[in-house]
């Protein structure tokens, strides 16, 4: 039998089998670690979810993103350009490293190996998605050189149509065993997926979990007996985040000092004698330690921009 046609028979071999063949013939340096595996496993992303909370962290370390074409001379569109391109890099930067590490701890902590990721949204009508391809930043592109399946729900245009295609696309994935996989992953927050988690929990012998950021996960799984072992909060990820620490926080402490005078509506400049509870204030509202002096040059510098 020649190899090209070893690997048209891969599917068929055992696990115990698989392995032996790939070692020795395939890959003959293999971690010998791959025989503790317990199976692979599938990652189904209901993508306009994960979206929406990766803008929200663009936002909140960065600046937000305006596309808006307006009445500004050169001057001000180019400054408004170079915060969207730099907003879009931290994008790009964010999921590429959080997809990777996401797989990473995946594998690591339930002994598995993720064969594939299928992303579900309505991308060509994604909030901004449009507009970053004029930056040069096509998702769909992005995602796919990820090696991840991107699917759109052959309707569009209507609520939850996503939700309802990733649904199905497990549960056919599933019936018709299509992958072979002991292990299910799904991206989401919404309470819509619980029925699917029920289906899989009375009619198949599979792990399956639910990955989310807290802020999107709704609090009905914790209620649930069979449930409250397998969530899995994404939010710890995010303080794994390496792009220029210092620089991310300095920009996050600008737009929260920024937001708090407009909000409290306080004047330019502080005074000397309200620094100290100003900055006690901004740190118990946005957990975030400030010092006087950072609070004197923030002043300063919100003061002479308007100036």
């Amino acid at each position: 039998m020649e190899k090209g046609d070893k690997k048209n028979l891969l599917d068929l071999l055992s696990d115990e089998e698989f392995f032996e063949v790939i070692k020795n013939d395939f890959f003959p340096h293999i971690d010998q670690k791959i025989k503790n595996l317990s199976g692979y496993s599938g990652v189904y992303i209901d993508f306009e979810n994960f979206w929406y909370s990766v803008l929200d962290f663009a936002e909140d370390f960065l600046s937000r993103y305006d596309f808006e074409e307006k009445d500004e001379t050169e001057e001000e569109k180019r400054i408004r350009q170079e915060k969207n391109q730099k907003t879009i890099e931290f994008i790009k930067k964010f999921l590429d490293e959080k997809i990777d590490l996401l797989i990473e701890k995946i594998n690591d902590k339930y002994k598995t190996q993720v064969r594939f990721i299928k992303a579900y949204a309505d991308f060509s009508n994604l909030y901004a998605v449009k507009e970053m391809k004029e930056y040069g930043f096509n998702i769909i592109d992005f995602l796919r050189r990820k090696g991840i399946q991107t699917i759109t729900p052959y309707v569009r245009g209507y609520k939850d149509m996503s939700d309802r295609a990733l649904i199905l696309g497990v549960v056919e994935d599933l019936l018709h065993e299509n992958e072979n996989i002991s292990k299910i992953f799904i991206l989401a927050g919404d309470i819509d997926y619980y029925p699917l988690f029920e289906f899989i929990s009375h009619n198949y012998r599979k792990d399956f979990f639910i990955l989310s950021f807290k802020s999107v996960l709704s609090r009905e799984y914790y209620k649930i007996f069979f449930m409250k072992n397998r969530i899995v909060e994404l939010d710890n990820l995010v303080f794994d985040f390496d792009l220029d620490s210092k620089e991310l926080r300095k920009h996050k402490k600008e737009k929260c000092f920024k937001d708090f005078m407009i909000a409290k509506d306080i004047r330019y400049p502080i005074k000397e004698e309200n620094l100290k509870k100003t900055a006690e204030n901004l740190g118990k509202h946005y957990y975030l330690n400030f010092s006087e002096k950072e609070v004197k040059e923030l002043s300063d510098k919100f003061l002479n921009s308007r100036s």
